[in-house]
């Protein structure tokens, strides 16, 4: 971020990079949903400059708390397509996030380098590499209908509390309880 703080580092970028810092969506996505609503409310039944222009968007959720670090695209399930029409579901940034640190581990022989794909822990679970929208990523698949990719650091094989393998327990580390 610092980096691209200076304006002469912005310069051969080749397109316009928003920085956004939101904080505690367990209490609400306000500021994505804001951020997202404020260049929706252009919209005249076509897309806005925001939908025509972005290439996606990165979530960093927690990405300091867990055990293992994992990329993640939206919830492809049909129960989820069908409630959010018109939703942007597609794995592709995911894909191309996980490519690059695939390629990044290999040329550092480096294998902690590379993110993961959770595996599909439920039958009616999430598919490998997807996720809810329960964080800040939602309302820019859902509602301005352009790429996510989710990466946060978390544990998905922690079987939770609330008895199912959803990621909230973040870690085995006793010493973290």
């Amino acid at each position: 971020m610092k980096y691209f703080s200076d304006e002469k580092n912005r310069q051969n970028l080749g397109v316009r990079l928003h920085i956004m810092f939101v904080d505690a969506e367990e209490l609400g996505k306000f500021g994505s949903e804001a951020f997202v609503q404020q260049f929706l409310s252009e919209r005249n039944s076509k897309k806005t400059a925001m939908q025509e222009n972005s290439l996606g968007m990165i979530n960093l959720d927690t990405v300091a708390g867990g055990d293992i670090l994992y990329v993640h695209g939206p919830d492809s399930r049909e129960e989820n397509v069908k409630n959010s029409p018109g939703a942007n579901v597609s794995q592709h940034l995911r894909d191309q996030i996980y490519a690059i640190s695939q390629q990044r581990s290999i040329k550092l022989k480096d294998p902690s380098q590379q993110l993961e794909l959770h595996p599909m822990f439920e039958p009616n679970g999430y598919k490998v590499g997807e996720t809810g929208d329960f964080s800040d990523h939602a309302p820019f698949y859902k509602k301005a209908k352009i790429p996510v990719a989710n990466i946060e650091a978390t544990n998905f094989s922690v079987y939770s509390p609330a008895g199912e393998y959803d990621g909230y327990s973040m870690t085995n580390n006793p010493n973290a309880w």
